[in-house]
């Protein structure tokens, strides 16, 4: 017989009552400008909890050992939230020094019940790094409590912001199968039709849930799930673990499966050819054995594109491609077919490969290329291995190149479609920029690229932050894994650069620093945010407001290979 049920989990999918919330706040990399609160010990127990206002941050530290620090808000039923515990990326070397990190926990409706928890006890298995939850969709109308510790009940901590904010827009679909019920959706048969969009599910151990999705034509199918990223659930010793399939209109013949994409959380982006409906299987790793929730994020996108102009075997006639377009050809084996675009420095591009791997379309693989303009010079460039997308940062400006071959296996003609986008755009650092006199403003866009072109080199960028103010610079450069390397389909860029950012003050004195290679192994990649390089979050001081962000290799080298793009967020 199972267990009795826990109440919190009968009521977690309920659908959302009409409330109202408050404005501040918001999902991705953002969530206010309010200016941070200090904690106010004791905040020891749940008696003695800090308010925790939504949208603004909480700063604190548990540097003394056996310190815990509790939080509490008022949440709404049927809202969503993202839990954001910038701990490793404000104080990276006290974290690294103590050879831990801060665990996140969230308790309700006492200190005895937890719903959620990010621990290496709790059944964390990548690298040392930033706990965040980034959906918890509220079971009911409450009180919450949010704890900050060392994740080493033997060791001390370092200094950590934590900030909670509503997620817009909130999941617009939900499960019909309650979360401990089963017979509902559990075969393609009962399979519960959705569209595009986010919805919340609740996944039973042992148990399946299928969803449907009608299609009018040629479709790209993006399906992600958010599960083993918002950590165990209801006291668990281990994460719920997802395991992702898509079938064809049949229910029955299996088009792709993917157990780990984004950390532990499975993805899936295929190509279907034809219109009908196609059924998405959500169940669970062979070795994971708990109930959880998680987030199904789909799209189903135009497959359509521009075919090939033959002759197109060249790079004299080489056909044209722009960001935000996509092309289609047919390729045989001993052929070849090229094709241009036009770029800048600092443009941050992906380049999606639709072949016989991820799309229902094609019967072999293809070889792609990104070449400079000469056609020859290869352009460096991570692949992810399952969405088969070719990420790089470009260096010049003027005409690239793509060229697409056969798979050397193939014997036989193959249909293929590619996707070309432009990720983000930086505008290009102006040297010299290696001393605070000197130092670019950081540009009004969030963005800016440069390069470390020789060993020393280091570029500054000037910028301005408010008393209180949480800022947060993520830089995308090294194309080897970086700590756990959580969403490794996008990380690598192609760079050599092994990036350090320091922040300074007018003096030159220094605030901040962040490393993607610690000594002790605590990096700044968190469970939210698993693509930059490395991360470095600051708070701003009441003494001034103008500030310096350094950017330079963190073990001396440099060269033309070590690029970056760095965000402000």
């Amino acid at each position: 017989m199972r267990p009795s049920t826990p109440p919190l989990a009968l009521i977690a999918l309920l659908p959302p009552v009409a409330l109202s919330f408050p404005t501040c706040g918001g999902g991705g990399g953002g969530g206010g400008s309010h200016a941070a609160v200090l904690e106010i010990e004791p905040n020891d127990s749940i008696g003695q909890a800090n308010r925790l206002v939504l949208g603004t941050p909480s700063k604190g530290d548990v540097t003394t050992l056996g310190d815990v620090d509790w939080f509490q808000t008022r949440l709404a039923r049927g809202r969503t939230i993202k839990i954001e515990l910038f701990g490793t990326r404000l104080d990276q070397a006290t974290w690294d020094a103590a050879g831990t990190v801060p665990r996140l926990t969230v308790y309700f409706p006492n200190d005895a019940t937890k719903i959620l928890e990010h621990s290496f006890t709790s059944g964390w298995s990548f690298g040392a790094q930033d706990f965040d939850i980034p959906l918890f969709r509220v079971p009911t109308n409450g009180t919450y409590w949010f704890v900050v510790k060392p994740d080493d009940d033997l060791a001390t901590g370092g200094r950590y912001a934590l900030r909670v904010t509503y997620v817009r827009p909130p999941p617009s679909q939900f499960e019909l199968e309650q979360p401990l019920d089963t017979g509902v959706d559990d075969t393609p048969g009962t399979a519960q039709t959705i569209g595009a969009g986010t919805l919340s599910g609740f996944h039973r151990d042992g148990n399946d849930d299928f969803y449907a999705i009608s299609v009018p034509g040629p479709r790209v199918l993006r399906v992600e799930i958010v599960g083993q990223r918002n950590g165990a659930w209801e006291g668990a010793t281990s994460t719920y673990d997802p395991l992702l399939r898509l079938f064809g209109v049949d229910g029955a013949t299996l088009l792709a499966e993917n157990d780990d994409a984004f950390f532990a959380d499975p993805a899936i982006q295929y190509e279907v050819a034809a219109a009908g409906t196609y059924f998405i299987q959500v169940t669970q790793n062979p070795a994971s054995s708990v109930d959880g929730p998680y987030f199904l994020t789909l799209s189903a996108d135009s497959a359509a594109a521009t075919a090939e102009s033959e002759p197109n075997d060249s790079l004299a006639t080489a056909d044209p491609i722009a960001y935000g377009q996509a092309v289609s050809g047919s390729i045989a084996p001993g052929e070849e077919d090229w094709f241009r675009f036009s770029g800048s420095p600092g443009d941050m591009v992906r380049l999606q490969v639709f072949d016989s791997t991820i799309s229902q379309a094609s019967s072999s693989p293809v070889d792609v290329a990104l070449l400079a303009a000469d056609g020859l010079t290869p352009v460096p460039f991570h692949e992810g291995r399952v969405f088969q997308v070719l990420t790089t940062i470009l260096q010049q400006t003027g005409t690239f190149h793509i060229r697409v071959r056969p798979d050397p296996a193939a014997v036989a003609a193959t249909s293929y479609r590619l996707e070309l986008k432009r990720f983000h755009s930086a505008p290009y650092e102006t040297e010299p920029n290696d001393t605070i006199a000197t130092a670019n403003a950081f540009p009004g866009g969030k963005f800016a690229a440069g390069v470390i072109s020789i060993p020393g080199d280091l570029d500054l960028f000037r910028f301005v932050a408010g008393n209180g103010e949480l800022v947060t610079f993520v830089v995308y450069a090294d194309d080897t894994a970086t700590g756990s390397d959580g969403f490794s389909e996008y990380s690598g860029h192609g760079s050599d650069l092994d990036p350090l950012l320091v922040i300074r003050d007018s003096t030159g004195a220094v605030l901040a620093t962040s490393t993607s290679v610690p000594p002790g192994s605590v990096y700044t990649e968190s469970v939210a945010d698993g693509l930059p390089t490395a991360a470095l979050t600051f708070v701003g001081p009441p003494t001034s407001h103008t500030f310096y962000l350094e950017v330079t290799s963190a073990d001396g080298s440099g060269g033309s290979g070590h690029y970056y793009v760095v965000e402000r967020r």
